[in-house]
């Protein structure tokens, strides 16, 4: 197979997988917030969110990089990867250890204490399965990653109902996602030692060469989580579980978008790596139309979303969880400026200015928890929802003014534009339709695309120029 089908085949995987993925997540969400009610779900949000912390430094940490090295050299792919699990098992035991404090200086109930730290198993399974999807990648053989994560996520959700009819407690649920990642990991070795048979020799020179690639990276990542995760820590502390409950069930839905822009940069991030130093042309061009398209995608989300909030609430999680439909409001606004952020993320880890990274990251966190401290105690979850959306529109702004980086960015207000006209246009027209949201679901979307076409906010020359870079013949492995 030449490599355009294999990266149109790998792209396709890609997407379908995490679309499968959220659904998943979306449906195991919403089954544990209608049976367990918005207090025991927030216990259970608020121990998941220790886990979800360390996927997001992983995935912004090491994965890029081990990405891009193994795509440009698999000679010693096997050691390299093997060495990243190293590394990833040394940092989940200080990860255990902070969290431990983080739990002692909060004074968290010795029950949900309990729960973390079970979760905090998880981290020893995410440590492998997280550098086994590296090589799928690479290989461009993600059909076998996502196969095996869509197989578990139906089984997710078996166990998960399974106990729902059980009537089991909290520990019962957190113990089933461990169960799950085992068998994920089975699953994965299996399958990629096909590929890369994995080399587990310690060798300090290679850790060494991680860490020295990575270490600007890893303090992105950790601000990052701070700024995406610490909230609910916060929330859980100043008002109780109650309120994380409610704030979760608006972000796990905004959060959901997320894998599109990440879905695109499976397959975006190494040939900008790869065309940064081959072709300037080709990899201005393919930044360019994945801001351009990324907006006009987002804007739409976020106008429908605005609209419709709480007959989207009420749909995924009943009448009980109705107060988080004005935080889903705010916080899907918030991922306009993520959908731009990782496009901006690709863009530093390709010309390797991670150092603006950091300091974009850093600054995003600060203010974060600044907002949450001032927002949280007046306007509870709500406060949370306006703290990150303004985190995240001020890390993005920082990122696109800065003198070393400012050259490679495009003008984003003038992208966002007919996008932004296009959809309030849409929305004010579905809106006063008066029609039902399932109906809305279905027309707006072909509305909407309309309404562009007429504005010209799609340029069909553009859409095949994007596809002939990302997938025809005259791309090189």
């Amino acid at each position: 197979m030449d490599i355009a089908k294999a990266i149109l085949k790998n792209s396709s995987f890609v997407l379908a997988g995490d679309i499968l993925g959220r659904i998943f997540n979306l449906v195991s969400a919403f089954l544990l917030a209608r049976y367990l009610g918005g207090e025991r779900f927030g216990i259970f949000s608020f121990s998941m969110s220790f886990l979800s912390f360390f996927a997001i430094i992983d995935d912004l940490w090491l994965k890029p990089i081990l990405v891009r090295d193994v795509a440009r050299e698999e000679g010693g792919a096997a050691l390299l990867l093997g060495n990243a699990v190293i590394l990833r098992l040394i940092v989940s035991f200080i990860a255990a250890c902070l969290i431990g404090i983080v739990l002692w200086s909060i004074r968290c109930p010795p029950d949900t204490t309990i729960l973390v730290y079970i979760v905090l198993i998880n981290f020893v399974l995410f440590s492998f399965i997280n550098s086994y999807e590296v090589v799928f990648r690479v290989k461009l053989a993600m059909v076998y990653y996502i196969t095996i994560d869509f197989i578990v996520g139906i089984f997710l959700v078996f166990l998960i109902l399974c106990g729902i009819f059980l009537k089991s407690g909290l520990s019962f649920f957190i113990t089933i996602i461990i169960i799950v990642n085992l068998i994920k990991l089975a699953s994965l070795c299996y399958f990629s030692n096909r590929f890369i048979k994995l080399n587990f020799t310690p060798v300090f020179a290679i850790c060494q060469d991680i860490l020295k690639a990575s270490w600007p990276l890893f303090f992105v990542a950790t601000f990052v989580a701070i700024n995406q995760r610490a909230d609910q820590i916060m929330l859980f502390k100043m008002k109780g579980p109650g309120s994380v409950g409610s704030y979760v069930a608006a972000a796990r839905l905004a959060e959901c978008f997320t894998m599109i822009p990440l879905a695109l940069s499976v397959s975006v991030l190494p040939l900008m790596s790869r065309y940064f130093h081959t072709s300037k042309e080709i990899f201005t061009r393919i930044y360019q139309l994945s801001y351009k398209y990324l907006i006009i995608i987002i804007m739409f989300i976020a106008v429908f979303f605005t609209i419709f909030s709480k007959p989207i609430i009420n749909f995924f999680y009943g009448n009980q969880f109705l107060t988080s439909s004005c935080v889903l409001a705010v916080l899907i606004w918030a991922e306009v400026f993520i959908f731009i952020g990782v496009v901006n993320y690709m863009i530093i880890v390709s010309i390797n200015q991670l150092r603006v990274g950091i300091l974009c990251a850093s600054i995003a966190a600060i203010l974060n928890i600044a907002l949450n401290l001032i927002l949280i105690p007046q306007y509870d979850f709500l406060g949370s929802g306006v703290a990150s959306l303004v985190s995240y529109a001020v890390s993005v702004s920082i990122v696109c003014f800065t003198p070393s980086v400012k050259a490679y960015f495009v003008n984003i207000a003038e992208l966002t534009v007919k996008p932004l006209i296009g959809a309030l246009i849409t929305g004010i027209i579905i809106y006063l339709s008066g029609l039902p949201f399932s109906v809305s679901l279905l027309i707006a979307p072909l509305l909407y695309l309309v309404i562009l076409c007429i504005i010209r906010g799609i340029d069909s020359e553009e859409l095949m120029t994007l596809k002939n870079i990302l997938f025809k013949a005259n791309i090189e492995n």
